[in-house]
């Protein structure tokens, strides 16, 4: 391809980038009896993406489960109902640090005019914007509580979960500036949101013989809900334009109206 034999202004355009992340992690596992299960884990991150490369952020995570069929006294009082019953709980946390690669250095944007001037577009240099140089890890804890069971040969299968989740220091815009400023805001660690929710899933699988041929099936359904909302951003005025204490995410806004005409 030869720039040089195009018909009209040529352009080209070009970006190169670089982001690196150093860590560690660990797991341990201890199973006792096959009843008593717990498992350890755990991360530690660097990441180029934030000002300070030091600064690293620490995620533990750990998981318990408790295998109530196998006790014996369980046993003593349901027989061989169940194949399967286990209550499990874990809490654990993760780090997000999906930003772009250079947020917080100040760049300058660049770019050409839509019209032409003495045969040629002109050039364009804006001012730099607000760049964020003390944003970190945006940090997601979940606590999760669920239970687990089977019965009649493991045909009938369910499984309950119950969930809270939290972000602190979600990265996002921070409050509206006045637009005499002349820019927007600047990414923060700027908001705190909180979800809750439940998922249920049932499951029935069997097999036999069907004109003298093998017939499986299985039928599955589920059942989910969850509700986020905001639990921390600084907007004391409440604004709709920007986050606030206690906004549903997705929520709707609006006024209805109905009528009724009725003749007799």
């Amino acid at each position: 391809m030869s720039l040089g034999l195009a018909t009209s202004n040529p352009t080209t355009t070009g970006s190169a980038s670089e982001w690196a992340i150093q860590g560690l992690f660990y797991r341990a596992t201890y199973d006792y009896k096959d009843k008593y299960v717990l498992e350890l884990n755990g991360r530690y991150d660097a990441t180029s993406r934030f000002h300070q490369i030091i600064d690293g952020g620490f995620f533990p995570s750990t998981s318990a489960a408790w295998l109530i069929n196998k006790e014996s006294f369980f046993k003593e009082l349901t027989g061989n109902t169940f194949d399967l019953l286990k209550l499990r709980a874990s809490y654990g946390s993760l780090g997000n640090q999906n930003i772009d690669d250079y947020a917080y250095f100040p760049t300058m944007p660049n770019g050409l005019y839509n019209y032409v001037l003495n045969g040629s577009q002109l050039n364009y240099i804006e001012s730099p914007a607000l760049n964020p140089t003390e944003i970190t890890w945006e940090k997601v804890s979940t606590l999760d509580l669920g239970l687990d069971f089977e019965i009649l040969n493991s045909r009938l299968s369910a499984s309950f979960d119950w969930f809270m989740r939290d972000t602190k220091g979600m990265l996002s815009p921070g409050a509206t500036l006045p637009s005499v400023l002349g820019t927007g805001s600047p990414l923060e660690n700027a908001a705190d949101l909180r979800t809750k929710g439940f998922e249920l899933s049932l499951n029935y699988a069997d097999s036999f013989e069907l004109s003298g041929d093998s017939f499986s099936f299985s039928i599955t359904g589920n059942l989910s809900n969850s509700k986020t909302k905001i639990t921390r951003f600084q907007n004391p005025s409440l604004s709709l334009v920007d986050f606030y204490e206690g906004m549903t995410i997705g929520e709707l806004w609006g006024v209805s109206y109905r009528w009724t005409f009725s003749v007799r």
